[in-house]
């Protein structure tokens, strides 16, 4: 989805409104948030931040299932590295696994040989702005940072407008990650980015889950009503 001028001008800041509301224009036919970015980043110089994905056993069921993102991403990318805070998870990839250019640390301080000295074509932040405190600091230090000048960042969150948070509100209950601070919607994950110094160039609304529920919502509906779907994905340009 290209966002329009009107709503460009809301995301800035030049007009305002209490009661802002905008209709989601696009055929949104990419179902998945990881097909997505295989797409976007292929043949290109890719550093993927949070690559361990919590633990090595939900990393050995996701490569099982060939659905592990950083694995994904390798297989796309020209170069493919990946940086997170997690040591032992670090040292399971770099060790157990054997995985070249993986490294510890945190990227908004540390100084990070075979990182900072690299000119990345884009930055990937899966499933991680809904982990940080602030989410507008941490994109406008990434942005910041060496190597990252000039690169494009693709994030994906999930979205408060999923189909499974309507069926269990219903139920008086909240299922969720106890680590989220945030619940995004395709509006407000762009006004953080706008905010963070970047220009949205693509919204995106995926479904990467089984249809769990009974009914089950059939993937025509999801066609139909994307902003249903679970997960919310930004592709946004630094300043030039």
């Amino acid at each position: 989805m290209k966002l329009d001028k009107t709503l460009l001008q809301f995301l800035h800041g030049e007009i305002f409104s209490s009661g802002c509301s905008f209709t989601l224009k696009g055929s949104f036919k990419e179902r998945s948030r990881l097909t997505y970015m295989q797409r976007v980043v292929k043949g290109a110089k890719v550093l993927h931040i949070g690559c361990v994905d919590h633990t090595p056993d939900k990393v050995k069921r996701k490569l099982a299932r060939g659905v592990w993102l950083h694995k994904l991403l390798m297989d796309s990318a020209s170069l493919c590295a990946g940086v997170d805070i997690n040591e032992k998870g670090i040292e399971f990839l770099s060790e157990e696994m054997k995985l070249p250019h993986v490294y510890c640390g945190n990227i908004l301080t540390d100084e990070i040989p075979g990182v900072n000295d690299v000119q990345w074509d884009y930055v990937i932040l899966g499933e991680l702005l809904e982990h940080v405190d602030n989410p507008v600091q941490f994109l406008e230090t990434l942005r910041q940072r060496p190597g990252l000048e000039k690169a494009k960042c693709i994030v994906t969150v999930p979205n408060a407008f999923h189909y499974k948070n309507f069926k269990k509100a219903l139920k008086q209950y909240e299922d969720i990650n106890s680590d989220h601070r945030y619940w995004f919607t395709p509006y407000t994950l762009s006004k953080v980015m706008v905010m963070a110094g970047y220009e949205v160039d693509d919204i995106q609304l995926t479904q990467d889950r089984a249809f769990k529920f009974f009914p089950p919502i059939p993937w025509f509906l999801l066609t139909r009503y994307p902003l249903l779907r679970s997960k919310v994905v930004a592709l946004a340009s630094p300043p030039q």
